[in-house]
């Protein structure tokens, strides 16, 4: 094994990190009262501070790649930016996605394999899929049956970017398990680089997904936004998870608690703990976080969706 191969693939390693630790001080100090249920949704709007777009600046997009993007007639980098901003409208989002379904194939599957620093817009697109608003949710979904992700992942692999690994990683990290594998078996590496095929492949499949919960994200629809809700489950009698959990919600909610009453407060909620925030990066890092504490981490949609 070459050491350049060996070096490439020692830095994907590093994408975990991408995946797995999100900026957990999004959400602020939640209003909830020992009388509250389990199933009590937290939520910023309890409180007297007013949600800031703090997550704005994850959707900002390179002057390189925003020239791509323009090449790759996405119809303007403004669609990329609204459709990738959880805090746009709804009703524009969905416009937005008029507008992707009007372009040709090709240029359908240009934009949709168009990378920026937040995600693929094909994943954008599939997460929108999966949405509680069924117009919005047929929109994207219609969108999705026209996606080749094959053709998107040897785009990718054939590229001059220096971070098309990471990108793929990325990419199929954020996919069902079993369709990441079958896109990846059909991906075209090049005999030079079929020794990369099989220590990515390794990488992903053995190394990453069995330790990572599958990120199916469910934006649910509200005034502000779509919003991301995690569901945590844990043994209320497991004095570890408990500790853990307790330390995590605390500097995750932003709580005005001290430890021992955030503790005492895990303790009344019974083994179950729901929480949202309009940033697909809080969900995926307080879901990892959860994980990393032995409990159990799911991404859900909200109350009466």
């Amino acid at each position: 094994m070459h050491f350049y191969v060996f070096h490439k693939f020692l830095r994907l390693l590093s994408i975990i990190c991408i995946l797995g630790i999100g900026n957990l001080s999004y959400a602020q100090n939640q209003g909830e009262t020992p009388e509250t249920s389990n199933a009590e949704m937290e939520s910023p709007e309890e409180t007297e501070t007013t949600p800031k777009n703090e997550d704005e600046g994850n959707t900002d997009i390179t002057q390189e790649t925003a020239e791509e993007d323009k090449e790759k007639s996405c119809g303007s980098i403004q669609i990329i930016e609204k459709l990738q901003l959880e805090w746009s409208n709804r009703d524009e989002k969905g416009e937005l996605l008029d507008q992707l379904a009007k372009l040709d194939n090709d240029d359908l599957q240009k934009c949709l394999c168009t990378n920026t620093d937040k995600e693929l817009m094909g994943v954008t697109v599939m997460d929108l899929a999966r949405h509680t608003n069924a117009e919005l949710a047929k929109k994207a979904t219609a969108l999705v049956e026209s996606f080749d992700p094959v053709f998107c992942v040897n785009e990718m692999l054939n590229s001059t970017d220096q971070h098309r690994y990471k990108h793929i990683v990325k990419f199929l990290l954020r996919i069902e398990p079993d369709q990441a594998k079958e896109i990846f078996d059909k991906v075209s590496f090049s005999e030079n680089n079929n020794q990369d095929k099989v220590y990515m492949g390794k990488i992903i499949f053995e190394n990453f997904i069995p330790h990572l919960i599958p990120i199916m994200l469910i934006p649910t629809a509200s005034e502000e936004g779509d919003r991301y809700y995690v569901k945590t489950q844990w043994d209320p009698n497991n004095e570890e998870q408990l500790n853990c959990l307790s330390k995590l919600f605390k500097e995750t909610m932003l709580a005005k608690r001290s430890e021992k009453q955030e503790k005492d407060w895990m303790k009344k909620l019974n083994g179950t703990r729901w929480a949202y925030w309009y940033s697909k990066e809080w969900a995926m890092g307080l879901a990892q976080g959860v994980t990393q504490c032995g409990a159990n981490a799911s991404f859900v949609k909200g109350p009466n969706s």
